[in-house]
């Protein structure tokens, strides 16, 4: 691999979880003054690099920029489920930094200045969600009002779905508990009156909303559903049940139809079918890779000269078949090694 990739550096560690692995990375090989991090079974589009690092320059207050993630290879109901509703969530997302209410840049494809990130001490390892964990303690430190954090809808990112019923629950009982417990470690943000580092809108009205209607609704949304039930039984009343399903799917229609992203077609430009689990060997020795890219930024008129510097933490030594073999499965435009991918 580094023969033919030679700008590609493997850095192997003993498995001590994702913050460990990127703090090593950040701290130790990177050396440009952009960083962008993947999950081990996440792609990225052809120009995501190209498209974020022009967001950089275009802001030199931008500390954090978060990007478009979509559903790939969707084939089951439960799957499809997930891309449409990412496809709606991530279309709210974009009013977000306008009202300088982002406070959430994800895992994946996540770029961040690296004077930003050294400054907070990287990422936190008692977290379950650390990307999550990082955005709160960067607002925190750094405020959001002279520290922008975007949100970057022109920069694509494909990660696959839970593909059953019990994946699907585990992600998002770890989702909720991690932004939860985030929350708390930085309760400090609720109700702030330094107006000057941190703005009204975030901290006086959209963490608060999260925990006293998002998460509180969350334990009660049983209860309701079992009441709507209820008048269906009862009544024979379609009222509630169906007008819930109509709007649903208004919002739905709505979302696709106004995404700039999407094909006529309603699939996405780069939507890529992508084989993630291919390798299972390889991700039963190593559990999950991850990958940092770091860039040197500079755009000249629309055309951008970076030079991509990749370092991939595999978490554990592979052999050198294995390294061969994975090699052997590269596809042009992305470096794929194992399980991840990368432009």
């Amino acid at each position: 691999m580094k023969v033919k990739y030679p700008e590609l550096i493997v850095v192997h560690q003993e498995n001590a979880g994702k913050a460990r692995a990127l703090n090593n990375g950040i701290r130790n090989y990177v050396t440009k003054d952009l960083v962008m991090g993947l999950d081990g079974d996440s792609q990225v589009a052809s120009d995501a690099l190209a498209k974020m690092a022009a967001h950089f320059e275009a802001d030199s207050q931008l500390v954090a920029a978060a990007t478009n993630v979509r559903i790939a290879s969707a084939h089951t109901l439960i799957e499809y489920a997930q891309k449409f509703e990412y496809l709606i969530g991530y279309k709210y997302k974009e009013s977000e930094p306008s009202f300088n209410l982002e406070y959430i840049i994800g895992g994946i494809g996540s770029t961040f200045r690296l004077s930003a990130l050294l400054a907070v001490g990287c990422y936190s390892t008692d977290s379950i969600t650390e990307d999550i964990d990082l955005s709160m303690k960067m607002i925190n430190v750094l405020g959001n009002k002279e520290a922008h954090f975007d949100y970057a809808d022109d920069v694509l990112c494909f990660t696959p779905p839970a593909h059953n019923f019990t994946d699907l629950r585990k992600q998002r009982f770890r989702w909720k508990y991690g932004r939860f417990k985030a929350l708390m470690k930085n309760r400090r943000l609720f109700f702030s009156r330094q107006f000057d580092k941190y703005s009204a809108t975030l901290t006086w009205w959209k963490l608060p909303k999260i925990v006293f209607f998002e998460e509180v609704m969350m334990l009660l949304d049983p209860l309701l559903v079992g009441f709507m039930f209820y008048i269906l039984y009862t009544y024979f009343d379609f009222t509630v049940v169906s007008g819930s399903l109509v709007t649903f799917l208004i919002v739905s229609l709505m979302s696709v139809f106004s995404d700039t992203t999407l094909s006529k077609k309603g699939t996405g430009r780069h939507d890529p079918d992508f084989p993630i689990d291919t390798d299972a060997d390889v991700h039963h020795q190593c559990g999950r890779p991850l990958i940092l890219a770091q860039m040197h930024h500079q755009v000249q008129g629309n055309h951008l000269q970076h030079q991509p510097n990749l370092k991939v933490d595999a978490h554990c030594p592979l052999t050198a078949d294995k390294q061969m073999r994975i090699d052997s499965e590269a596809n042009a435009p992305f470096i794929r090694t194992g399980r991840f991918f990368i432009s």
